[in-house]
């Protein structure tokens, strides 16, 4: 039984150590600064750490983000700028795909879709 037991807490700690370093490394592939579809004067995404910011025009949200292989949930924790609660609700969830220097949205929740619809390319 005690055999058993090791055996599986083994096979548990294998799964879960093997599963958040691949959620570590698709993080950190979205590390840094993203302009929408590479215009210099669009909107920005900055995703650093757990945390992402989004600057368009005079609005700024920051907020915190968890990816796991393809998905994304994130929680914004302070606004401001004009109509800067027009992003509803406070926490969102949408599929992203990174490639090369382009990450591409799609499927974001609600009013999410605004900013979560199309690609943007990494600032280098």
């Amino acid at each position: 039984m005690k055999k058993q037991i090791i055996l599986f807490i083994s096979i548990l700690c294998l799964y879960s150590c093997s599963s958040n370093e691949e959620n570590m490394q698709s993080a950190a592939t979205l590390e840094g600064n993203w302009l929408l579809q590479n215009i210099p004067s669009g909107s920005k995404l900055k995703f650093y750490g757990n945390n992402f910011m989004i600057e368009s025009g005079t609005v700024t949200i920051n907020g915190t983000f968890k990816l796991i292989d393809k998905k994304m949930t994130g929680e914004v924790t302070s606004r401001k700028g004009a109509n800067s609660n027009a992003l509803k609700p406070d926490t969102f969830t949408g599929n992203i795909e990174i490639t090369n220097d382009k990450v591409t949205f799609t499927n974001f929740d609600g009013n999410w879709r605004a900013i979560f619809s199309t690609w943007y390319g990494k600032q280098k």
